[in-house]
């Protein structure tokens, strides 16, 4: 081969969109494969959150039970947004941590209910523990509540 003739250099690129990481492979295709692996578990990857400190900060799931009023139960989907986002739960694994969340007594009506529950999409598992967790609350309750603020 003549020295003086430029090789072509064989790049990687990142997968994930938006990322700009590239890698010029140097060494052979399994070593290579390797860097690639450990790129994506240290940009990609975000089980937990790095406080500016670099202390590791981990986000405690919000819990529910039977018998809670309409106000608790916004509570918890807010709380539930905030740990999704935090922490990075899939939303492959949101249903299984969904029943996690649930008391013994709410998690055991959801799989009484519905014993394939964690197959289904998180809406619908939210929507069946409000179903389950939630006292209905007559309109007419709601009103009366309502002209007392004023």
């Amino acid at each position: 081969m003549d020295p003086n003739q430029a090789t072509e250099a064989k790049m990687i690129r990142c997968v994930v969109p938006g990322c700009l990481w590239t890698y010029e492979c140097i060494f052979g295709p399994q070593e290579s494969i390797e860097i690639l692996k450990m790129h994506m578990e240290h940009a990609h990857k975000r089980p937990e959150v790095r406080a500016a400190a670099g202390r590791t900060v981990k986000f405690v799931p919000p819990s529910i039970d039977v018998g809670v009023d309409q106000e608790a139960w916004m509570t918890f989907t807010l709380r539930w947004e905030q740990y999704c986002k935090g922490s990075g739960i899939s939303r492959e694994l949101q249903p299984l941590q969904l029943l996690q969340c649930a008391s013994d007594s709410l998690g055991t009506l959801l799989l009484q209910a519905n014993p394939q529950i964690t197959s289904c999409p998180p809406e619908v598992v939210l929507e069946e523990l409000r179903k389950l967790a939630v006292i209905p609350t007559a309109k007419s309750v709601a009103r009366a509540d309502l002209m007392r603020m004023n």
